[in-house]
């Protein structure tokens, strides 16, 4: 039987199968995704196919160094950020939710090793500003004090109080550098949050 079909239109096909697959595809770059639906060994001893059903990935034009990818059980954002030299203290918004949020992982990957020493070191803080731009309450925050290394380029995990980290609608979190002593230099990097929408805050 000969099938015609029309971009946008629809059409049943009677018929019974002995298996059925549906495999994804996704691109390197992750802006392309492929679907293929199969459904093969039909009574008659025919397959029947459709093959090469594309969808075009919801992509946006975001700036370099920002990733957002929505996942089954929440979604996670990443943001490169900056080297600080020694002396130099650095706070600067990194991520805002567009609804009410709990931020349960952070990850960090610095491009050079850090060996944590007492007396003059920096601490990564992760700052809940709130909605009004002012909060204090720390996500995260870890010394690198002796025995806190980080070996550069591997994701380290950073310890989240979870007394701080629901977060209201429009509430800003900042990336904040604190110099101890003389201090010390805070390599580039990658922050990484793991973080789930629509929570109650009751």
């Amino acid at each position: 039987m000969a099938i015609t079909w029309v971009s946008g239109s629809i059409f049943t096909i009677p018929i019974q199968w002995g298996s059925f697959e549906i495999t994804r595809e996704v691109n390197t770059e992750k802006t392309f995704s492929s679907i293929t639906f199969k459904v093969a060994n039909d009574d008659a001893g025919f397959s029947f196919y459709i093959d090469n059903l594309s969808l075009v990935a919801s992509v946006e034009d975001l700036p370099e160094p920002v990733i957002e990818e929505e996942t089954i059980t929440g979604a996670y954002y990443a943001m490169r950020f900056p080297e600080v030299g020694q002396g130099s203290a650095y706070e600067c918004p990194i991520f805002a939710p567009y609804e009410e949020a709990k931020i349960n992982n952070v990850f960090v990957a610095f491009k050079e090793a850090i060996t944590g020493a007492d007396g003059n070191y920096f601490s990564l803080q992760l700052v809940n500003k709130g909605a009004a731009g002012s909060g204090t309450d720390k996500i995260v925050d870890v010394p690198f004090v002796s025995g806190e290394d980080a070996t550069a380029n591997v994701m380290k995990s950073l310890t989240v109080n979870t007394s701080y980290n629901a977060m209201v609608e429009a509430a800003t979190v900042t990336l904040k550098k604190v110099e101890t002593g003389s201090g010390m230099k805070m390599p580039e990097g990658l922050i990484v949050i793991f973080w789930n929408s629509n929570i109650s805050l009751a």
